[in-house]
């Protein structure tokens, strides 16, 4: 009885592990799976940075969602122009490949609280000093999947200032099909926040990483000190195309 008990178990072990099992199938878009945040925060990084961060998720819409959901999920992938991706991917029980934010950021403009230099005084725009960091496929899509950026042979030089962004060096794989003999469908974002347009911002994400309890959308890093070393309040107001806004503050001490 005993023997047939375990016979038993070890079968039902077996079918729910194959329930997991990759399977294949056509993709007609390279984004799989879009996921709606509740809110964006402000964190400093290990290298004093500031980084933005989509914390709480929400409901998620998927290629293999139903209903309201997939009609979302359709509508995104058009505004992308995401639709003709057709690429035999492996898949499980989640969505492979990375998962993006639902809204593109529009806008990002940074304000302090204090005089920052002479020609930046308290609560004038901060945007011509401070770089925006991340990186996003959004010119590989847009390229109708045929372009890709070398990461080991091209690595932005201001990402090593970072240390959230000295990963990306050695980011030569394809994310999306695992191939490790051609570069990614991943490009850098990397502007001065006064040169930036919202068509930068696109599908912007930090992905493959998890920081202080979110998913980081990207790094803001400023390009020079103020002239007095002291404590600023910095606010970040950021527009999405969701329709969502908000104005996430941080204390930073430049010292």
């Amino acid at each position: 009885m005993m023997k047939k008990h375990f016979f038993i178990v070890i079968l039902m072990l077996l079918g729910f592990i194959s329930c997991d099992v990759a399977k294949t199938r056509i993709f007609t878009s390279f984004v799989t799976a879009y996921y709606n945040t509740n809110q964006l925060e402000l964190e400093t990084t290990e290298s004093g940075n500031i980084v933005i961060i989509g914390t709480g998720r929400g409901w998620m819409c998927e290629w293999k969602s139903k209903g309201k959901q997939k009609q979302i999920y359709d509508s995104l992938c058009v505004l992308h122009n995401d639709i003709s991706y057709n690429t035999e991917l492996e898949y499980g029980l989640g969505a492979p490949g990375p998962i993006y934010f639902k809204g593109d950021i529009l806008s990002i403009e940074v304000f302090s609280n204090k005089n920052y230099d002479a020609q930046h005084p308290a609560n004038a725009s901060l945007n011509d000093i401070v770089r925006v960091m991340s990186i996003s496929p959004y010119k590989h899509i847009a390229s109708n999947y045929k372009e890709f950026y070398n990461w080991k042979r091209d690595f932005p030089a201001e990402f090593s200032n970072d240390s959230l962004l000295l990963p990306y060096r050695d980011l030569v794989y394809s994310f999306q099909s695992y191939k490790k003999d051609h570069p990614s469908e991943m490009y850098p974002v990397n502007k001065r926040l006064s040169e930036a347009t919202a068509s930068d911002f696109v599908l912007m994400e930090l992905v493959d990483r998890y920081y202080k309890g979110g998913s980081p959308m990207a790094i803001l890093m400023f390009e020079k000190a103020p002239d007095i070393a002291e404590t600023h309040e910095v606010t970040v107001r950021i527009s999405l195309s969701d329709g969502f806004a908000c104005y996430p503050k941080i204390q930073i001490s430049f010292e």
